[in-house]
């Protein structure tokens, strides 16, 4: 099933340099692989900007992440403090491969949404309600 991500705007330009190949989070439901994972930015220009799509879901412990994270960076020291910093007293968090990205020609503003389509800002993530599907199909 298809979901709306909320991301910080940093995340969404290291995703689409290519920079960012994988996202990390605490709460995820099942996934399948055709799942699209529309991602809203909630400051500024609040909106849904894209979608990304992953090849695998994989749940990983504190020190696993941190390890697979700092083996991502140039400086691994450094990249698992962040990642240790990020987890903190968690047990872990899910690890997200992303497959695919596509970002809209134009994103779709929070007040066309809201005005039109009652939609809520996600926290982390909600699930897509069907009177949006077309509009985000159209993008």
């Amino acid at each position: 099933m298809d979901l709306i991500l909320s991301m910080k705007k940093e995340y969404f330009d290291l995703i689409k340099s290519g920079k960012k190949k994988y996202e990390y989070r605490f709460k995820m439901p099942d996934l399948n692989i055709n799942d699209k994972l529309y991602l809203y930015i909630p400051k500024s220009k609040a909106g849904i900007y894209g979608y990304i799509k992953i090849r695998d879901v994989k749940w990983m412990s504190k020190d696993e992440v941190c390890t697979f994270y700092s083996n991502q960076l140039k400086d691994k020291e450094a990249a698992y403090q962040i990642m240790e910093e990020w987890i903190n007293h968690r047990g872990g968090c899910f690890v997200l491969t992303i497959s695919e990205f596509k970002e809209f020609a134009n994103y779709i503003p929070y007040k066309e949404l809201k005005d039109n389509y009652n939609f809520n800002a996600p926290q982390n993530y909600n699930y897509v309600k069907n009177e949006i599907i077309d509009l985000l199909e159209k993008e």
